[in-house]
């Protein structure tokens, strides 16, 4: 009759001088799951021009992995994006000049179809679906005075081409602030007077901002033009301090 406990004993010991002679491990099966997340803070209202990063929890072993907005994208399809090349990320950017989304819109966006990890884990889209809403945006007609958008609070635009301006009809600017950031440098805003001709510039993409004293004159035209004639998208705010 064979000794078990003797048997289990030397199995034991011998895993045991393994392990701190040798430094040998024992790896236990990798039962996690697969999951998404954003890099960063979710951002829940962006411009018409954002970047998105989502961190996955394993690298997957998907060559092409595809994005899906809820209301579809502009021209009907789904986004591309990009892999990181530890295949631990998903990148996308929507590029200053395109008009995939709209604005004051609330998209949802998600994997289009289901992720494959090396560990045989997989992530059902309905599982990583984030949803974000897009600011009021440009009518893209403003490109004269004559024909400026009406706004206040915050509105995103994009200086595409590098030529454009547009223009910002603001009714009553007394006593508010005029800023704006954008994703290029030398980007600025400026007030037209009631002759048409551009003031000191107000506000810029490198941090200038302009409080209104409480005796502005209302209502006010606003130009946003590229001092370095380069595209990019902007953020414009008028409103209390």
């Amino acid at each position: 009759m064979k000794n078990t406990g003797m048997n289990l004993s030397i199995i034991a010991a011998t895993a045991f001088v393994c392990a701190t002679v040798f430094g040998c491990t024992f790896n236990k099966p990798d039962n996690t799951a697969l999951t998404m997340t954003p890099v960063g803070t979710w951002v829940d209202t962006v411009t018409t021009t954002p970047s998105f990063a989502f961190a996955l929890s394993r690298p997957i072993t998907d060559t092409v992995v595809t994005l899906k907005l809820d209301p579809a994208a502009s021209f009907g399809g789904d986004l591309c994006a990009k892999i990181s090349p530890t295949c631990d990320t998903l990148f996308f950017d929507v590029p200053v000049g395109s008009t995939i989304l709209s604005g004051s819109t609330t998209y949802t966006i998600s994997p289009s179809t289901i992720l494959h990890s090396a560990t045989g884990k997989t992530l059902d889209p309905s599982g990583a679906v984030f949803s974000f809403t897009t600011y009021p945006s440009e009518s893209g007609q403003n490109i004269t005075p004559a024909k400026a958008d009406t706004f206040s609070g915050k509105i995103c635009g994009q200086i595409y081409p590098s030529s454009d301006t547009d223009y910002f009809y603001v009714a009553s600017p007394a006593g508010q602030t005029l800023s704006i950031t954008s994703s290029g440098e030398g980007i600025v805003a400026m007030a037209l007077d009631t002759m048409g001709t551009w003031s000191d510039t107000l506000a810029s993409s490198a941090g200038l901002v302009h409080a209104f004293s409480s005796k502005a004159k209302s209502p006010l035209t606003i130009a946003v033009v590229s001092i370095n004639r380069t595209s990019a998208s902007y953020l414009l705010f008028v409103g209390k301090p």
